[in-house]
């Protein structure tokens, strides 16, 4: 099924359906993995559970020190590059973009550009967003 037949089709669903589960789908974790995307969208479809699709932005939720640690320790644990920068992005974003980048000693351009998946910025970088947000990177035994 292509990809925009598959799109279709659980619209479809979705707007038929009047009780419909509303999942909340994190878009940015799933950003840079198109497969897992489509196996998602997959099961949905053969399940035939109406599914409301929306936007998950986790900003919104990284309001504590706490909240914070744990993202960015998860990211760590078991993501890829693209996904650390990403959580480091998500995490700027909550704590203010400017202030963030002020902090660390660049401009906020720069700062959303060194953070993107794509990107391949220097450890120094990090190092600096990191002490900006008030998180501390550690290592341990695996």
């Amino acid at each position: 099924m292509k990809k925009s037949a598959r799109k279709q089709t659980v619209l479809a669903k979705t707007k038929r359906a009047r009780d419909a589960e509303i999942i909340p789908f994190d878009v940015t974790r799933y950003l840079t993995n198109e497969k897992r995307v489509a196996q998602y969208l997959d099961a949905l479809v053969e399940a035939r559970v109406p599914v409301l699709l929306t936007t998950f932005d986790s900003a919104k939720h990284l309001k504590s020190n706490k909240a914070i640690a744990a993202y960015l320790n998860d990211a760590f644990a078991d993501g890829t590059t693209g996904e650390i920068l990403m959580a480091f992005f998500q995490v700027a974003r909550a704590r203010g973009m400017s202030r963030v980048a002020k902090a660390a000693g660049m401009s906020r351009e720069n700062l959303s550009k060194a953070l993107l998946p794509k990107s391949n910025p220097l450890f120094e970088t990090i190092m600096k967003v990191a002490r900006a947000l008030g998180v501390q990177i550690t290592v341990s035994v695996a």
